[in-house]
């Protein structure tokens, strides 16, 4: 577990989701991130290859 008692009493810090939530919340925002960038990716190639095909 993570231990914030140091960052709260410095800087009045208080977590607002577990260390778990968090950690789930990112991997999920970095797996859509990077499907939505492979997405872009593909039909920027699609583009290209229309264009050099006309």
């Amino acid at each position: 577990m993570l231990d914030t008692s140091k960052a709260q009493k410095e800087f009045g810090f208080k977590a607002k989701t577990s260390f778990k939530e968090g950690l789930t919340n990112t991997i999920e925002w970095y797996r859509e991130s990077r499907e939505a960038k492979d997405d872009q990716k593909s039909n920027v190639e699609l583009e290209m290859t229309i264009h050099t095909t006309l």
